[in-house]
């Protein structure tokens, strides 16, 4: 059996059939090392085309067709610099490691038959991508420019693409070859996302370094001016969305906080039974962290959208904001000073304390006034602070709930699938999430499996998903192969030497449930196409297993947890 466990778009998979020498000069020993050999290469039926699968800023994944009654392989790696020579067996795929970052290579295979012959060659070329610009970050915001930083140290021959983004729309474009980039004529208030790629010559791109970055308004300049920025009412905390969403983002209430994970995935996967979508099968097997935390976060917002709880929220701390200022000015009017308005102010901050800490630098404007009535600065004050109160309610209410929820600077989709659904972790076999709740835990477990195929396994045989599951396996003679076990052999018996921290009971009797026998069995020919195998035996009594059925299974499943 055989699986791929990296799920990275290749970047050069629509190029890898270009087998044209590159501008890099590879050593001269490869051409001569073909004509030595074109006497030995009659016979031997040669490997088909070799196929980039996956790269990686140090590796590169090659797969291939395996000719009738060959198994082994040489495959020889040439950088600029080196070249390098392995022997492949019993597999028709591989990953080379220890590259170079940003580097081009060119890989040739032969086919060995059993006396030592080799093939003809296959050949093709590939480019590790550059790592992504480090130190990525935003270092001046304005109300309408950002200027963005980054280490551009040994990149003298690479290029920067930024691109500037709201609401997943371009708004600007820079290119350049330095450390740093302004983007201007940018909106007051707004929240851009930039999106920093490392571009070589050759066209190869590094992943996306990413920061983000809000314009200031001329209310959070004002705000600045008066020290009191960091009061700018988007203080809504993690804890108050965790007890509005623990209350209600299921469609039944949770009984006790240990009931509310199994609320949570009975609900979900209940959704993607009524969906009845493929690819939202697939979305949340192969990427089931990344598809949760989506889900999450949808839920999140419809439940903040369908009710006042926000709203609630932000007067609550605005209000809370405001008059603990109006306090301090009040108590601090029935004072005398003799060093007038500097005083006066001094003294509204040390009843304030630590709630407000105001920066000397914000104090330096206003003591120009010293000379002004401390009545009349404590009214204009007083005003000032109503009025910034009631823009900032109006700015509020016109703010939608998602740009409200990414300004915490924990994400709230991210620390409930960390209480919720635990560590994230995947059986290797089946894809089942572990069920051990949490973070903290030593060893990863599900007490029920999936069928293997939907977790990427097939029959080497006959190219078959595999319709088995993991408790059956590890109690039979059975064995597998995949990356972890360089694609090699290794008895099902004994896959704790593999998957160390996952414990898999060794008990027959356990059936997958009825829920993914029948998305199994409804989606088989699909998930074939998906994984580039041919559709599973199903057992005719899979295929008997109505919606109904699969619904009432998952229903009785969660019941017990």
């Amino acid at each position: 059996m055989d699986y791929t466990s990296k799920e990275e778009k290749n970047p050069n998979e629509a190029a890898s059939e270009d087998t044209e020498d590159k501008q890099q000069t590879f050593p001269h020993s490869f051409e001569s090392y073909q004509k030595e050999e074109v006497a030995k290469l009659q016979g031997v039926p040669a490997p088909g085309k070799i196929l980039v699968r996956l790269t990686g800023t140090n590796y590169v994944t090659l797969a291939w067709n395996s000719p009738d009654n060959i198994s082994t392989f040489e495959l020889t790696c040439f950088s600029p610099t080196t070249t390098k020579t392995y022997t492949v067996i019993n597999a028709t795929a591989t990953e080379v490691e220890d590259l170079c970052p940003g580097t081009e290579y060119r890989f040739s295979l032969v086919s060995v038959s059993a006396n030592g012959d080799r093939s003809l060659r296959s050949e093709v070329t590939a480019c590790t991508r550059p790592v992504p610009p480090d130190k990525f970050k935003a270092e001046n915001v304005g109300p309408t420019s950002v200027t963005l930083i980054w280490d551009a140290s040994g990149c003298e021959e690479k290029k920067f693409h930024i691109v500037c983004y709201q609401n997943k729309r371009i708004i600007q474009e820079e290119t350049t070859q330095s450390g740093s980039v302004v983007f201007s004529d940018l909106i007051p208030g707004n929240k851009y996302s930039f999106h920093n790629t490392i571009v070589l010559p050759n066209g190869i791109q590094s992943k996306e370094a990413v920061t983000y970055a809000q314009t200031k308004t001329n209310i959070q300049s004002l705000l600045q001016d008066l020290g009191l920025e960091q009061h700018y009412p988007n203080k809504l905390t993690l804890k108050d969305v965790l007890q509005i969403d623990m209350r209600s983002v299921s469609d039944e209430p949770a009984q006790s906080p240990s009931s509310l994970p199994w609320l949570f995935l009975k609900k979900l996967m209940m959704q993607l039974l009524r969906e009845d979508a493929f690819e939202q099968y697939v979305k949340y097997i192969s990427s089931y962290e990344h598809f949760v935390k989506g889900w999450i976060s949808d839920q999140i917002t419809k439940q903040f959208s369908n009710g006042h709880e926000m709203s609630e929220l932000e007067e609550r701390y605005l209000r809370g904001i405001t008059t603990e200022i109006l306090e301090a000015v009040k108590m601090a009017q029935n004072e005398t000073y003799e060093d007038g308005i500097k005083g006066f102010i001094q003294c509204i901050c040390r009843k304030l304390g630590q709630k407000l800490v105001i920066p000397k630098d914000a104090l330096e404007i206003v003591m120009v006034l010293n000379n002004a009535s401390q009545d009349s600065f404590a009214c204009w004050l007083t005003k000032s602070v109503e009025e910034i109160e009631q823009t900032l309610q109006e700015q509020l209410k016109k703010i939608n709930i998602k740009q409200k929820l990414s300004k915490l600077k924990m994400k709230p989709q991210d620390e409930l699938f960390k209480r919720v659904f635990g560590c994230g972790k995947q059986c290797p076999f089946c894809k089942t999430p572990c069920e051990a709740g949490g973070e903290a835990h030593s060893e990863h477990c599900a007490s029920v499996h999936r069928p293997q195929g939907l977790g990427f396994y097939i029959n080497e045989s006959d190219k078959k998903l595999v319709t088995d599951i993991c408790s059956t396996d590890v109690h039979s003679e059975q064995k597998f192969k995949c990356f972890e076990t360089n694609y090699e052999y290794h008895p099902y018996k004994k896959y704790r030497e593999i998957f160390p921290d996952w414990h898999i009971p060794a008990d027959v009797s356990i059936q997958a449930s009825d829920y993914w026998k029948y998305v199994m069995a409804r989606f088989n020919t699909k998930f074939a196409e998906e994984y580039n195998a041919r559709p599973a035996d199903i057992p005719f009594a899979w295929k008997l297993i109505k919606k109904e059925q699969a619904e009432k299974s998952l229903k009785e499943s969660f019941s017990i947890k």
